[in-house]
């Protein structure tokens, strides 16, 4: 078992709200996952993060603490491009979560592939 000290979570306040190559992420449970599926599309007001923000390898669990989400919410993800300032917007709680990831939701409905969600890797 590995075991992930808590600095190792945490946030690096200079970077945070960077986002890797234009890139934003959003995290869903399988459920949220077959519902953009079917879709195509993230809905108005998804959460969207910076990829950069959750440390490399991390589980569902710690991605579920990070962001402050429903457990099991962590399990699957889709990067999308940034579509830009017009499509999105500063959550009612702030630009980032208590730890300091960044956060934004979506003004509209944005169109997706559903082919590239992935699984947030077990430890």
């Amino acid at each position: 078992m590995l075991i992930v000290a808590p600095e190792a979570l945490a946030v690096d306040a200079a970077t945070a709200g960077e986002t890797e190559a234009g890139m934003l992420r959003h995290y869903t449970s399988t459920e949220g996952k077959a519902a953009i599926e079917e879709s195509g599309f993230l809905r108005e007001n998804t959460y969207l993060t910076n990829p950069g923000d959750i440390p490399l390898g991390s589980t569902k669990a710690e991605v579920e603490d990070i962001l402050e989400i429903k457990p099991g919410r962590g399990e699957h993800y889709i990067d999308i491009p940034n579509p830009g300032e017009d499509y999105l917007k500063i959550p009612e709680n702030g630009p980032n979560t208590s730890g300091g990831a960044f956060q934004r939701q979506t003004t509209q409905d944005i169109p997706v592939n559903p082919s590239d969600f992935k699984t947030t890797e077990p430890k």
